[in-house]
């Protein structure tokens, strides 16, 4: 599943890099819901290591009230969380190429 890479406001432009890229994950899963809900195998790879900490731990206490609210909307939905490198996710490669 390709994240969405699309336009983001003003402010959301000026979000750190952990905070878009949830923002990506949440959306791209809110897209595909009906794809991908109750489905055994769903799995989000990010090439962020913070995300994935982020996402495995949903009980631990996030001080960042932003942080908090983008994971609130992956929590609906149940997949596993891995780790790859920028370099070797092809999706992610194809989403950073400018026209």
């Amino acid at each position: 599943m390709a994240t969405d890479n699309g336009f983001n406001s003003e402010t959301e432009a000026g979000y750190a890099p952990v905070k878009w890229k949830l923002l990506g994950i949440g959306s791209a899963l809110y897209k595909s819901r009906y794809f991908i809900t109750g489905h055994p195998n769903v799995t989000v790879v990010s090439d962020h290591k913070p995300i994935v900490n982020l996402l495995l731990d949903r009980n631990s206490i996030i001080n960042n009230k932003r942080l908090t609210n983008l994971r609130r909307k992956c929590d609906g939905f149940i997949f596993n969380t891995g780790y790859g490198k920028g370099i070797d996710n092809i999706t992610d490669a194809i989403s950073q190429i400018i026209d």
